[in-house]
């Protein structure tokens, strides 16, 4: 694999989702297969083999517990090294959970709140905003959230499709996450914009073409306290549900690898 393909496998691996075979649409896991640091324990004990150091070199960039193929796609933007057009932020979880604490207990009906991606430099909370957030009961518990998360002293940074799918928009959001953080821009050499948005092209490459088929996260199984809630995604095969999920991930899997190549 080439090196950004490899990067986003291993996201793939880690991942609540599993993609479909023409990677446009995902199934959501209750749980990851694995783990990174299963993965890099494994790839230690081996003895010397052909590739070994180039998987353990692209794992550093890869996060446990993506959601859905345009969160993986978003967050490897941050992650991914500079030489490859990513910021190269290292401190960057998925998934992250949250206690709702203070007076921010009266702003939400949730005991505790999850981040798409959290970058610790600027306690920066990263959404992507697909059309489901749109909905007026989602719209108004994402308002609650909000307020929540900024009493507490968390920085929104919410990216629509819109601005995902625009070279020069998606560069404005990534300046913003860069200010928030305290990372002037003039640290990144000459070029690297331009290197940055074949990084974008590359994680869109599916989709540049088309309206996205899936605007994730689904819901999940186990996420009762999540603000997900049932429903399909555009483009996505009709009925997906959680219910329904959890009992076609086995054939979905193998159907996946047996299509890739994986």
């Amino acid at each position: 694999m080439e090196e950004l393909e490899l990067i986003e496998y291993l996201f793939e691996l880690c991942a609540r989702y599993t993609p479909t075979a023409d990677g446009k649409d995902y199934i959501p896991l209750v749980r990851p297969l694995t783990t990174g640091k299963t993965i890099e324990s494994l790839l230690r004990a081996l003895p010397r083999t052909v590739g070994k150091a180039r998987a353990l070199d692209a794992l550093r960039f890869a996060r446990d517990r993506s959601r859905s193929p345009m969160e993986t796609a978003l967050t490897m933007t941050l992650t991914c090294p500079v030489r490859l057009g990513g910021l190269g932020l290292r401190d960057v979880k998925m998934d992250h959970r949250v206690a709702v604490t203070g007076d921010a207990r009266s702003l939400t009906r949730r005991s505790s709140l999850y981040f798409d991606t959290f970058v610790e430099r600027g306690n920066q909370n990263i959404e992507y905003q697909s059309e489901y957030h749109l909905q007026p009961q989602q719209a108004a518990t994402d308002n609650e959230r909000r307020h929540a998360l900024r009493a507490m002293g968390y920085t929104m940074v919410e990216v629509s499709k819109q601005q995902f799918f625009d070279e020069m928009a998606f560069r404005r959001v990534l300046m913003a996450i860069l200010l928030n953080a305290g990372i002037p821009a003039s640290r990144y050499p000459d070029g690297f914009w331009e290197k940055q948005d074949g990084l974008r092209r590359f994680v869109l490459r599916r989709w540049l073409d088309e309206v996205p088929a899936q605007d994730g996260p689904k819901p999940s199984p186990e996420d009762g306290s999540s603000d997900a809630t049932a429903g399909t995604s555009p483009g996505g095969a009709a009925g997906t549900t959680p219910e329904t999920a959890a009992g076609a991930v086995s054939s979905a899997v193998s159907k996946t690898c047996t299509a890739t190549g994986r």
